[in-house]
């Protein structure tokens, strides 16, 4: 597992970043302990990484969720 620091820096992204994601229901950590902290598995980078992706072609959070529950349900 891999705290919030440590993951948002292998997805190029910011810890800020990764909490506006959770905080919005797009991007959950794995796991968030007892103390609050969150923690992230390797496997989960490949789904920030797309999350990221649609971002930077300006999509909006809302189409984003969309996108995730669609491939979630199949």
């Amino acid at each position: 597992m891999l705290t919030i620091r440590k993951f948002a820096e292998l997805a190029g992204t910011t810890r800020r970043t990764l909490l506006f994601y959770d905080q919005e229901g797009v991007f959950k950590p794995a796991h968030i302990a007892d103390n609050g902290y969150r923690y992230y598995s390797y496997d989960q980078l490949y789904q920030l990484k797309f999350i990221l992706q649609l971002r930077h072609l300006d999509l909006p959070l809302a189409t984003i969720k969309e996108l995730l529950a669609t491939n979630d349900a199949t």
